[in-house]
This record gives C-alpha cells, structure tokens and sequence, in this order.
C-alpha cells in the first residue's frame, strides 16, 4: 500500500473512510487500511494494472515538436446503449529525435470518471488467433459496486452479461497500426468480434 497526497481526498474500496493510500500496484483503487485491501483483492486483481507514468520519466531531446495531434476512429461501448459506434479520438503526438512518435490518445472525456482510464491491450481475437493489428482497451477505475450501472452494451453482446468480468461506465477500443504498438489507425465495425471474444474469455 502506498501513501499519496491527492489533490481530493478519496474513499477506500470496501467501507468507503476518506484514505490517503492506494494500491501501490496500479494507484487506481484506494483502502483505508492493509485489512480492507486483503479484502478488495479477489475482486480487485482482475482490474489491477501496473500503474503508466502520466509524463515521460525522461525529457525529450530539445529538437522534438510537442503538440502535434491526430484524430483516429475509435469504438466506443457506451453504458447506457445497447450497441457500440464509432467515435473520433484525438491523440496527441510527441515527435522524437530518433525513432516513431509517442502517441497519448484523449479517452478520459470518452470514458468518464475522475481519474485517466486505465488500459488494457487485447492481442488475440477470436479463437485465440494472434492479431496483426492490436486493440488496445480504455475503462474506468473510480466505480464502486452501484455507480454507474453495468455496462449495457457489453452486457447485450455477450448474450446477456456471460462476460469474465462486470464491466462499469463506457469503455472505448483504439486500434493499433501493427503488432509494433507504436501508433494507432482506424477501427471498424468488424474489430468487434475480437473485442467481444475478449470480454467472453
């Protein structure tokens, strides 16, 4: 567990007491006490990604441009509708002195919530067959058990909620340009498939 200093206080997972300590694995989820993340860790280890840097843990080279941006067709599932569409998702660009540009999409005004979405990056479709093109998966850390409701597109495209795990608020899929995860192109309707074989297995 470790100790932060956020700008707001927030409320541990299980009894929901104003705490100052998070998971020191993934600093999305928050408990008042070593007890209460011992309980939390059933449910939370199915959600518990490593924690991404927010800036990079190196400064660019000063030749770098900062700023450029881009816009790619993203798949958003939404909450509160019973099928996913296509969105825009800008995604700024950081162009490096050597090497591809570092890509960092805008999902959270998508997603929603109070904190940046975590991620998570789906390799296989369906039957397990390896993907050319990756997906990679934005959802929402800051939901408790009641707010906001089951996602309901999910819930309709896995025949009624047979999903692994109970998705929370909308999540949003970008689609990578190849198995390098060094930029992104646009998804379509037929990237489905491999999303939905995700959320089942």
């Amino acid at each position: 567990m470790t100790a932060l200093t956020p700008l707001i206080t927030y409320k541990c997972n299980v009894c929901c007491a104003a705490t100052t300590f998070s998971c020191s694995r993934c600093r999305a989820a928050w408990y008042c006490c070593d007890d209460h993340m011992g309980k939390d860790w059933a449910y939370h280890r199915h959600v518990c990604n490593p924690a991404q840097p927010l800036i990079p843990s190196t400064l660019p080279a000063p030749d770098s441009q900062i700023g450029s941006a881009a816009s790619f067709s993203a798949l958003i599932l939404p909450l509160d509708e019973d099928r996913p569409r296509i969105i825009k998702v800008e995604c700024l660009a950081e162009t490096q002195s050597s090497g591809p540009c570092l890509w960092s999409p805008i999902t959270r005004p998508h997603v929603g919530g109070m904190r940046q979405p975590a991620s998570i990056i789906v390799t296989h479709g369906v039957g397990g067959a390896p993907l050319r093109f990756p997906l990679h998966v934005f959802y929402r850390t800051d939901v408790s058990d009641n707010e906001p409701p089951v996602n309901r597109s999910i819930f309709r495209l896995t025949s009624g909620g047979r999903s692994k795990h109970i998705w929370r608020g909308n999540v949003v899929a970008l689609k990578f340009s190849g198995t390098r995860r060094q930029g992104y192109t646009d998804i379509t309707m037929n990237d489905l498939s491999s999303l939905v074989a995700y959320f089942l297995h």
